[in-house]
Formats: structure tokens, C-alpha cells, sequence
């Protein structure tokens, strides 16, 4: 039979190198090293085919510093910074033909801070604020050739202010004043 896993015990618990292989197979599933038996430092894990699919440290457990995650082809998909296993700083995605397709802040797992978003030709879709997981600020959004969708303002999460909504040749559809969401 095929060796399924690879690793040095100390104590009842994982230390050290250790990699999971896929059954019936010598491919990788993860290579990796635990202190303690907690993940820690440095892991790649792999898709069945052989390509790398997320890569980063742990600590105590913990996803810690930048992650890269990349599509089954080896094309990145996004990556971004964490913080004691939360999503903490820059993140971005990426289309499958690699531009980019959302980026923002995150802070400490919630949304937070500028976030734009491009469609697979490379225009702006949207761009708005997050406060603490909520929508606020003015927000705006384009249709897919370029002219403005949308205009808003949030507070908390909620439509607060003025508001447009525009056809693709910029005529005004819908206008209105929102207040706490109505």
C-alpha cells in the first residue's frame, strides 16, 4: 500500500515536518509543520492534480501573515493578510484570466475601510466604505461599459441620503432621499 501520512511524534503530540499524501497516491495533499500538535510556520496544501492550492503560516492554529490561494490551472485566485486566524489588512481576488476582481480591508474579520470591485474587462463596478462590516459612505457602481449605475450614501449598513439610479446612457431612471434605510 501507499504511505498516507509522514510525521515525527514527541510526547503523544505532532512536531516537525509532516505531510498528508492522497489515497492510493504519492501526491501531496499538505506539507506542513505543527509544534505541539497545533499547526505552525509554514503550510502548502495541493490539489489532487499537483498544483499548489493556498499557501501560509500558522500560529498556534492560526492562519497568520499572508495566504495565496490559486485555482485547480495554478492561477491565483486571491490572497490577503490574517491575524490571529482573521482576515486582517489587504485582500484582493482575482478573475480566472488574472485581473483583478474585488479589493479591499479587512480588520480583524469584518469588512473594513475602501473596497473596489472590476469586471472581467478591467472597469470599475463598484467602489464604497465599510465601517466595522457595515456599508458607509458614499458608495458608487458602473455598468459594465463604464457609465455610472448608482450613487448612494449608507450609514451603518442602511441607504441614508441621497440616492440615483441611471440608465446605461446616463439618463436618470430613479432619484430619492433615504433616511435609516427608507
Amino acid at each position: 500500500g501507499n504511505v498516507e501520512m509522514v510525521g515525527t511524534f514527541k510526547n503523544n503530540k505532532r512536531n516537525g515536518k509532516f505531510t498528508e499524501y492522497y489515497p492510493n497516491t504519492n501526491q501531496a495533499q499538505y506539507i506542513g509543520y505543527y509544534k505541539d500538535d497545533n499547526r505552525d510556520s509554514g503550510w502548502i496544501y495541493y490539489f489532487d492534480n499537483g498544483t499548489e492550492w493556498k499557501k501560509g503560516n500558522f500560529k498556534l492554529n492560526k492562519k497568520e501573515g499572508e495566504w495565496i490561494y490559486n485555482r485547480e490551472n495554478g492561477k491565483m485566485e486571491s490572497k490577503g493578510n490574517y491575524r490571529t486566524g482573521k482576515e486582517h489588512g489587504y485582500f484582493v481576488t482575482y478573475y480566472p484570466g488574472g485581473k483583478i476582481k474585488d479589493e479591499g480591508y479587512f480588520y480583524y474579520g469584518t469588512l473594513d475601510s475602501i473596497w473596489r470591485g472590476f469586471y472581467d474587462g478591467g472597469n470599475k463596478e463598484y467602489v464604497g466604505y465599510y465601517n466595522k462590516g457595515s456599508k458607509n459612505g458614499e458608495w458608487n457602481s458602473w455598468h459594465t461599459l463604464g457609465s455610472q449605475k448608482e450613487k448612494s450614501n449608507y450609514k451603518n449598513g442602511e441607504l441614508d441620503g441621497a440616492f440615483v439610479e441611471y440608465y446605461m446612457d446616463g439618463q436618470v431612471m430613479r432619484k430619492g432621499n433615504y433616511k435609516n434605510g427608507k
